[in-house]
C-alpha cells in the first residue's frame, strides 16, 4: 500500500484490489472442491448473500452462482440445507438473497428497523391506476394466463413458473 501526494488516504494498486475481488468471490481458483455445508456457509458469508432471482434463461440465479463457483451438485442437497437446516435464510438484503444464519445477529438490526420504518408500496397506493393494473396481472398470473405485455390475453403461460406450474 502507498500513500497518496497529500498523505491523507492509503492508495491501493489495482492488482491488489482485484485479487481481493475474486477470492472474496470465490473465483480466484477453478472450481476444484465439492460443494459441502460448511462450504456452503463460508460461501455465503464471503459474497454477503447468494442473490435469489427467478427471471432466468437457463436456470435460476442462485443455483447457476453454486454451479460456477463449485461444479455439479444435487439441487435437492441444496434445499435441504437451506431449508430444513436452515444454513442459509432468505432475506432481501441488497435483493432477495440466501443469507448465511451466522449473519443472522447482524440483519436482525436491519430487519426491526425495516419493520418500523417501513410504510408499504406508498406510491402504488397514491397511484390507484397502475395498482390496479398491477393486481390484475397478478390475478391473471395466478390462473395460468398471459397478461397482455407479456405476449397476449388469455394465452398459457410457457415460462412453468412457480406460479402457473
Amino acid at each position: 500500500m502507498v500513500l497518496s501526494m497529500d498523505m491523507s488516504r492509503p492508495v491501493v494498486p489495482l492488482r491488489a484490489v482485484t485479487t481481493l475481488f475474486l477470492e472474496r468471490q470465490h473465483l480466484a481458483k477453478p472450481r476444484s472442491a465439492r460443494i459441502t455445508p460448511r462450504r456452503l456457509g463460508r460461501f455465503a458469508e464471503d459474497v454477503g448473500g447468494i442473490q435469489l432471482d427467478s427471471i432466468n434463461v437457463l436456470d435460476r440465479a442462485h443455483y447457476l452462482t453454486l454451479w460456477s463457483r463449485f461444479g455439479p451438485y444435487d439441487r435437492a442437497w441444496l434445499d435441504r440445507q437451506v431449508y430444513r437446516r436452515r444454513l442459509l435464510f432468505e432475506y432481501w438484503a441488497h435483493a432477495a438473497c440466501l443469507v448465511s444464519t451466522t449473519m443472522l445477529p447482524w440483519w436482525r438490526r436491519a430487519m426491526l428497523d425495516y419493520e418500523l420504518r417501513h410504510t408499504g408500496w406508498s406510491d402504488l397506493r397514491r397511484n390507484g391506476k397502475v395498482l390496479e393494473r398491477v393486481k390484475a396481472s397478478v390475478t391473471s398470473r395466478r390462473k395460468g394466463r398471459r397478461a397482455r405485455a407479456d405476449g397476449g390475453a388469455g394465452a398459457p403461460c410457457s415460462t412453468r413458473c412457480t406460479t402457473c406450474g
